[in-house]
């Protein structure tokens, strides 16, 4: 078989050969897969799709509930799935100036690491812009 990407952690997009239009189920892991097998399937929509660029004009801000030496915490809505986030906002030149590029960077590791700890919120996404970071992070 040929590439494969994994959907909701259920579905297995597969690029077959020619005419290999079937559709099977698979035991992976102990759990069912379904798997899809589609020369017709278009995977770099998908992939595009996916990997499309986030940005903060697809969230909504709600309140600032914070400020900081680098920037300030909002609470946003996705504008799509209209789930509520915090997105601490940090300036760039200011981390530069304060030569604290590798804390802000630990930051963003540690809370993408820790994912599964109860003590710590969950790290959505992060992304930048020119003038700023941004990390995404549920909103308790």
């Amino acid at each position: 078989m040929g590439q494969a990407d994994h959907i909701d952690g259920s579905y297995e997009f597969v690029r077959a050969g020619k005419g290999a239009d079937q559709v099977r189920n698979s035991t992976q892991g102990g759990r069912n897969l379904q798997t899809i097998v589609s020369s017709n399937i278009n995977l770099s929509v998908y992939i595009y799709v996916r990997r499309s660029k986030i940005t903060v004009h697809d969230y909504e801000p709600l309140k600032i509930i914070g400020r900081g030496a680098f920037g300030e915490v909002r609470v946003c809505r996705h504008k799509k799935t209209n789930e509520v986030v915090a997105i601490k906002k940090m300036k760039k030149s200011d981390m530069v100036n304060k030569n604290q590029e590798k804390h802000v960077r630990a930051e963003r590791d540690i809370l993408a690491i820790a994912s599964n700890n109860p003590w710590i919120v969950d790290l959505k996404c992060s992304f930048q812009d020119e003038r700023f970071l941004y990390l995404v992070m549920e909103f308790l």
